[in-house]
């Protein structure tokens, strides 16, 4: 069975991603790996103090991951829901998870809140997206509902052979549209999308508009895409919008789940 990796700092943001996320597991038929990553606190002042022991850390977590578990239960309860408590540097814990549990994507929140903010505000989105081997799939902090009929995946170049191998076995889990979106902010700004994920039948579609986030914000409200699916590249597109100027704009704008492909899989 596939396996969601979902972390928490047990905020209302996170609840909303694992609310979400465990509608998805059970429409694609996965369990749900719900996972709190903690650090020891230290005072630093003129020689380190341990705060609170790792023991007492861990023992904290793992009660609040039960009772975040017993919340939702009853609404899920034909989801396969497990937890798992570590101690270390948030995207390095997370990244070897999802290795160890062979995971099917990670679901993170968005807005973030106090304990993702490492990886989701700034430059570390960048670092997290380019050490991940499995999809990201950030979800706005309120979701109106969950539906999955129109996928829209942004294309600024064609994908590697690969990725589109990946692209086609994780989309087809969906049975929902496919539109291959181009946004066009140049005269010269071309890329042929002819025969790619010919297997699901999208469509294509470009967008003439100078601006990428206001292209792309405008085309999910007018088509009501449901989920927005971006491929990440080392030095390439996704990095330059994921940049200080788009950042923010592209991610807090748009409400619904941005779905990231790795340029890699798992070794």
């Amino acid at each position: 069975m596939s396996v969601l990796l979902i972390p928490t700092d047990f905020s209302p943001a996170s609840d909303s991603a694992l609310d979400y996320g465990l509608q998805l597991a059970g429409k694609l038929g996965a369990s749900v790996l719900l996972a709190h990553v903690y650090e020891v606190p230290v005072s630093m002042n003129d020689l380190p103090v341990l705060l609170s022991s790792a023991q007492d850390l861990k023992d904290a977590s793992d009660r609040n991951l039960e009772r975040t578990v017993l919340s939702f239960r009853d609404k899920y309860a034909s989801v396969p829901l497990s937890t798992v408590s570590r101690m270390g540097d948030t995207v390095d814990e997370l990244l070897e998870l999802a290795k160890e549990h062979d995971a099917l994507a990670l679901v993170v929140p968005n807005p973030p809140s106090s304990g993702l903010d490492k990886f989701l505000l700034g430059s570390p989105v960048n670092a997290l997206l380019r050490k991940a081997t499995v999809p990201v799939l950030v979800v706005s902090e309120s979701p109106a509902s969950f539906r999955i009929e129109k996928i829209a995946l942004a294309l600024h170049e064609a994908p590697s052979v690969h990725q589109l191998t990946d692209l086609t076995a994780f989309l087809r889990n969906f049975q929902a549209a496919i539109e291959l979106v181009h946004v066009k902010q140049k005269e010269d700004d071309t890329v042929s999308l002819e025969g790619v994920l010919t297997e699901l039948q999208p469509h294509v579609q470009v967008v003439e508009d100078e601006d990428l986030s206001h292209g792309l914000q405008n085309y999910i409200k007018v088509n009501q895409i449901d989920l927005l699916g971006v491929l990440t590249h080392r030095h390439s597109w996704l990095e330059r919008t994921f940049s200080k100027t788009h950042e923010s704009e592209l991610v807090d704008a748009i409400t619904i789940p941005l779905l990231c492909f790795p340029e890699e899989r798992p070794a």
